[in-house]
């Protein structure tokens, strides 16, 4: 299914050439390379826990641990998650050096790791009823968000949508609708390693990049 849609904004977000399409669940990866078969994906196990109590105990743990594999990591750019990278270089250098750990889908610990655990919970198992409740509204939740992504080499990186990806792929669907878009024209579709801003720049080698991608 290929349904091309364009969008003009003013700002950095000049232009957004989008396409949505069936991806593979095995091509599926999110931040810090979260996936499925075989990767693990925290949302997931939290939605096997079964309840929202025990899911709570278990991203609770998963973001203390993260936090401290987060720190050892060598450098900032290694920190912080590839879908900030859709900014322009200046404030994505910005946010780089002021955060000592980045927000992310998987390092957003506002208001501590137990109170961020508890939101996360309850956002996954309200939205798996509400799927599971209503399939047309599923239907129309897809048409007003759609899940996005990004193209890194064979793999979609999901920049938009993560919850229900996760349900989706908890459920077992094998191939999910990903809107591959160009966000803007420094988050190009395809991400090439020697053409980032932040390499051409200077800001970080074509090693790090290689590596952080």
């Amino acid at each position: 299914m290929v349904a091309p849609e364009r969008f003009f904004a003013v700002g950095k977000q000049l232009v957004i050439i989008s396409s949505t399409r069936f991806v593979h669940r095995r091509r599926i990866r999110f931040e810090y390379g979260f996936g499925f078969d075989g990767l693990y994906h925290p949302y997931v196990e939290a939605l096997k826990c079964g309840t929202e109590a025990q899911a709570t105990t278990l991203l609770r743990e998963f973001y203390e641990s993260m936090h401290l594999y987060i720190n050892a990591m060598p450098s900032a750019w290694d920190r912080f998650p590839i879908q900030a990278w859709g900014d322009d270089s200046d404030s994505l250098r910005e946010e780089v050096l002021k955060s000592e750990v980045p927000g992310g889908q998987f390092t957003n610990f506002s208001g501590g790791y137990l109170e961020a655990a508890r939101t996360r919970a309850r956002r996954l198992f309200g939205l798996a009823e509400a799927m599971d409740r209503d399939r047309l509204n599923l239907l129309r939740m897809f048409w007003r968000s759609p899940i996005n992504g990004l193209v890194t080499g064979s793999s979609v990186l999901i920049q938009g949508g993560q919850h229900r990806v996760a349900i989706l792929g908890f459920l077992g669907v094998s191939a999910f609708p990903v809107t591959i878009r160009s966000r803007r024209i420094l988050a190009p579709r395809n991400l090439v390693e020697e053409e980032l801003p932040l390499v051409k720049s200077g800001d970080i080698s074509l090693e790090e990049a290689e590596r952080i991608l």
